[in-house]
């Protein structure tokens, strides 16, 4: 403070909770303290934010904070890895023996040495084979030479690098409750990136994925090395779970994983989706309905018909739009996604804005359709009541237009 120094204070509600030791790091120093965490900012445009789950610290560019180069993690990737393929397990970040121009020719040169191994050696070159396809995006192909390899020898199907990238293989291609069987082998137990797959396979294979959240909260830090496809699907996993777990750091984390400027559309369209949700939960209603909106008139079919949904839904709860206009959205909406999801939701907003029009007939006929179509959804128990409460006010209630005599109700 004498010479200027700019410090940030963050005083902690737990009693004796400090830093115990002065640590610096390339962006930031954090001072010696009894109670609360002083920061000395090392960069001009660090950034500082203190939330109710803990603190953040954005180091240049707003990146998270620089502990060392992805050259270093990279290094670090490929040498805490075990000599021996067979007793690797999800190492994926050094799986790639070849990209770009040189992909093809590194795979055909793998392909012939697999095809040419002697017995012995066969099952470590197919496998490398595999894993070389699968750090690339080659998911069918990973798994065309696990089938390959488990024919040869069935014992091989058992090992633990072997479930590991089926498991792996089948989350990419969204078989999740294949993915859950292999992950949840007890030979991946002790793996922290199984682990975090495992959990992502779960929360995906869930209507609920925040319960598989602190697995993944806990081993976020497996992502850091993995191919740039693989780390943006496990983060957006991670991302969702974090959201409906209502956790502010890990949602900034996930989101600074899946920020990247060489996100596909797809992904970019999902993870726009995603903090507009968060911004929804967090009161912040106009920038969400904002995003939303550009969703629903953009080009990726699942998020224009999620991002109208949401967008009603935000404007129904905001009173913004009148039930007329909800109402004429969701119709518009119904056939936009075939997803029993995305359409029990929307038939619940269409029944909410009807009966907030007190177009009891429409009501009354959306649940019986919804019961019958819905049936094996615990939330349909529900329905029979409000049916008998909609057929009240529908035929019943002295004020109803349609009502009718009691033997004739009955």
């Amino acid at each position: 403070p004498e010479i200027g120094d700019l410090m940030y204070v963050i005083p902690l509600f737990s009693l004796n909770k400090g830093m115990a030791h002065q640590r610096s790091f390339v962006d930031v120093r954090f001072l010696q303290t009894a109670q609360g965490v002083v920061v000395v900012p090392k960069v001009d445009d660090a950034a500082i934010f203190a939330g109710s789950t803990g603190l953040e610290i954005r180091g240049a560019q707003q990146t998270g904070m620089r502990f060392s180069s992805d050259d270093m993690f990279t290094y670090l990737a490929k040498n805490k890895i075990a000599k021996d393929p067979m007793e690797q397990i999800l190492d994926v970040g050094v799986w790639s023996l070849g990209s770009g121009e040189a992909f093809w020719n590194t795979t055909n040169d793998l392909i012939k040495k697999a095809a040419q191994a002697p017995k012995e050696s066969r099952t470590i070159d197919r496998l490398i084979l595999a894993r070389h396809y699968f750090a690339n995006g080659f998911y069918p192909e990973t798994l065309g030479v696990l089938r390959v390899m488990a024919a040869d020898d069935p014992r091989v199907s058992n090992k633990a690098p072997f479930l590991a990238l089926r498991g792996a293989a089948n989350f990419m291609m969204r078989r999740f409750e294949e993915a859950v069987r292999d992950l949840s082998d007890p030979s991946l137990r002790k793996s922290r990136d199984a682990d975090f797959w495992r959990a992502a396979a779960k929360a995906s294979a869930s209507k609920h994925p925040e319960l598989f959240f602190d697995p993944m909260k806990a081993n976020m830090g497996v992502l850091q090395t993995y191919p740039e496809d693989i780390k943006m699907r496990l983060a957006l996993t991670g991302l969702r779970s974090s959201i409906l777990k209502r956790d502010e750091l890990a949602v900034q984390n996930f989101l600074e994983i899946v920020g990247t400027k060489h996100a596909s559309p797809a992904v970019t369209a999902e993870r726009d989706f995603l903090f507009a949700l968060w911004q929804g939960y967090l009161g912040m209603y106009t920038p969400a309905i904002k995003m939303m909106e550009k969703l629903e008139n953009g080009t990726e079919y699942k998020y224009h018909a999620f991002g109208g949904m949401e967008k009603m839904r935000m404007e129904g709860h905001l009173k913004r739009a009148n039930p007329k206009t909800r109402v004429k959205t969701a119709q518009e909406l119904m056939y936009a996604w075939r997803d029993g999801d995305f359409e029990y939701n929307l038939m619940t907003q269409l029944v909410a804005a009807f009966e907030e029009e007190k177009d009891y007939a429409q009501v009354l006929y959306l649940l019986k359709d919804m019961q019958s179509r819905y049936h094996d959804r615990d939330e349909v128990r529900d329905i029979p009541k409000m049916m008998e409460e909609v057929f009240r006010k529908l035929y019943l209630d002295e004020e109803s237009g349609d009502r009718l005599p009691p033997v004739k109700a009955i």
